[in-house]
């Protein structure tokens, strides 16, 4: 019965050792990738392998435990992450990891000229698709905002380049005898950047989140062993970072500024551990707190082999 038992167990080192050996890498660029690929390299290569466009079809086709390989080509990639379930967790192989190589994932949409009623004295008003919280950027750059009370009779006093939301609608005062269409406007057009939700075993690092109506990173419920390394959470409606539900969650090295009620919240049960993360109060709280456990440290959390 013992020898039977110890050929069990090296016949599960083995079946271990197998499996991480299968993990794989899926490579995605938004210039050179196609999502009719296979993503298995990092270079097209005839007729079928190559990296694949889109960050979506990557995480279509990865399996447990697989990293996933973001190319930086200096565009931002407009797209809305979910990784939910097993699927998209980790395995005996270790996490899933999603490598963003410094990559920009961008919410904001165009804001289309012909979108723009003038109010008066040089300010325009639009409507965008996405009501609730929003951000207006000029040529790719946060405008300066002025805090609007939706139950006001009047919207305030802007200067020339502020902007305000009120009441659904994006006012913003140009500079004289300029129009919108001049400064390349855009706005929120997507939801929230990244969403956990009923997943184990992430790792995500090197993401630039940025323009999203709702959240940069939501982390939502039954979530653990997850951990996000130096991702930046940028100019978001809500937070830059949430937490919720029975999560636990680690930041190491990230940073959040811009961002529209809080740079990081925490809510309900989540418990989050930040270790030398960058929270900057410009435009809101570094933290909001409504329950859940958060734990700071001023220096990043070091591991062998980095």
């Amino acid at each position: 019965m013992r020898r039977f038992s110890r050929i069990l167990l090296l016949l599960a080192f083995a079946a271990g050792l197998a499996t991480r050996a299968s993990a794989r890498d899926i490579f995605v660029s938004n210039f050179a990738g196609d999502d009719r690929h296979d993503g298995r390299a990092i270079q097209s290569v005839l007729p079928s392998g190559g990296p694949v466009r889109s960050i979506a079809k990557a995480l279509r086709l990865a399996a447990a435990g697989d990293r996933i390989v973001i190319q930086n080509t200096g565009q931002p990639y407009r797209a809305a992450l979910s990784l939910i379930g097993s699927r998209h967790g980790g395995s005996l192989r270790g996490p899933l990891v999603i490598e963003g190589n410094g990559a920009t994932i961008d919410g904001s949409v165009p804001i289309a000229d012909d979108a723009w009623s003038p109010l008066s004295d040089d300010v325009f008003s639009c409507r965008p698709a996405r009501l609730g919280q929003q951000q207006l950027f000029l040529d790719g750059r946060a405008a300066r905002q002025r805090p609007a009370v939706r139950e006001s009779a009047n919207p305030p006093t802007l200067a020339p380049l502020e902007w305000c939301f009120w009441r659904g609608q994006i006012l913003f005062r140009v500079e004289p005898g300029r129009m919108p269409g001049d400064y390349l406007p855009s706005c929120c057009g997507l939801q929230t950047g990244i969403t956990l939700y009923y997943v184990h075993d992430v790792l995500i690092r090197d993401l630039v989140v940025r323009g999203f109506s709702v959240d940069g990173v939501a982390v939502n419920d039954v979530v653990r062993e997850a951990r996000l390394e130096r991702v930046a959470c940028q100019d978001n409606g809500l937070a830059g970072f949430s937490a919720r539900g029975a999560s636990w969650i680690e930041l190491d090295a990230c940073s959040a500024a811009g961002n529209g009620q809080a740079q990081l919240r925490v809510e309900e049960f989540a418990r989050v551990w930040a270790f030398g993360c960058r929270l900057t109060a410009d435009t809101a709280p570094a933290v909001l707190r409504e329950g859940g456990e958060l734990v700071e440290r001023n220096e990043p959390f070091a591991r062998a082999g980095g």
